[in-house]
């Protein structure tokens, strides 16, 4: 269930995340640490880290729960974390939201 899941999540993210966002399906975790393309453009008044500032969206403009990689330390910059381990009704959601968004 949980790589039906995972593969729900990474085929949302090629079509809905508008190439914003890109990485490989883990093969042993439901969480996806994704890149942020450096060319998205933050909101006017975002905060100057790229991760906070695209959380600070999903978050605030999509209801989407994110975690900003640099929560994880420096190495972390430019990086977002999404659990995939939530309904595929919840999934189905947030990347429609995205899809919104982006």
């Amino acid at each position: 269930e949980l790589q039906a899941r995972r593969d729900l999540f990474f085929e949302g993210i090629k079509q809905h995340a508008g190439g914003v966002l890109s990485g490989a399906p883990p093969k042993g975790a439901f969480y996806a640490f994704l890149a942020i393309d450096p060319s998205w453009t933050p909101p006017a008044g975002a905060p100057a880290s790229r991760s906070w500032a695209l959380a600070q969206y999903l978050i605030e403009r999509g209801r989407i729960g994110c975690v900003p990689g640099a929560d994880f330390g420096a190495n972390g910059e430019g990086y977002i974390r999404f659990c995939f381990a939530r309904d595929r009704k919840e999934l189905t959601g947030a990347l429609e939201s995205m899809r919104e968004l982006f």
